[in-house]
């Protein structure tokens, strides 16, 4: 009973001289990153993508002109490469003696740079960060004009390339977010 009421009394005399553990979070004002449009981004889908990503972390105020910090990123060599094949088969479906490309391998790569706009000097980069994502396709062999496939069935080339350029901007942009998150850490901005 002694104890307990010792350990109230210090408690209360430290929180009435407004004592304080210095374990409150203190705040740090974030830096300002300008994201301006990618290089080679024509519709500027990668850039937004890039956008929403950082400005998610949480780590940087982001915006498109000013700021402490800035962005350049170059999206090059955007390429397709057939990694999978099958043979053709006819309306019948009798397989025919010709192998036709059915699984395909997107590809992008870009190089990042992040500056110091206040005293203009490249802090780390070039940095070039490759992502590829592969993807199945029915190939367009028949003369049949629209595929009766069940939901999560594959589409014609065009269209399935198409689906797969946001999937590989998000990792793309995944990646380039976390390398500015260990930047972030190991420089303590």
């Amino acid at each position: 009973m002694f104890i307990r009421g010792f350990f109230f009394s210090i408690i209360l005399f430290f929180t009435s001289c407004c004592y304080q553990s210095g374990l409150k979070e203190t705040k740090i004002p974030k830096k300002t990153i300008c994201i301006p449009y990618a290089t080679g981004d024509g519709d500027g889908t990668f850039t937004a993508i890039l956008y929403e990503k950082i400005a998610k972390k949480g780590l940087f105020r982001v915006s498109r002109s000013g700021g402490d910090l800035k962005l350049i990123v170059h999206l090059e060599n955007p390429s397709t490469e057939s990694v999978g094949f099958r043979y053709e088969t006819n309306l019948d479906g009798v397989m025919g003696k010709r192998l036709v490309a059915s699984e395909e391998e997107a590809r992008i790569m870009a190089r990042i740079e992040l500056v110091d706009m206040r005293s203009c000097r490249i802090i780390w980069g070039p940095i070039c960060i490759k992502e590829e994502v592969r993807f199945d396709f029915a190939p367009d062999t028949s003369p049949q004009t629209d595929i009766t496939f069940s939901l999560g069935q594959v589409d014609f080339e065009p269209a399935a390339k198409d689906a797969v350029t946001e999937p590989l901007y998000n990792r793309l942009a995944d990646k380039i977010s976390e390398l500015l998150w260990v930047y972030n850490i190991d420089y303590a901005l």
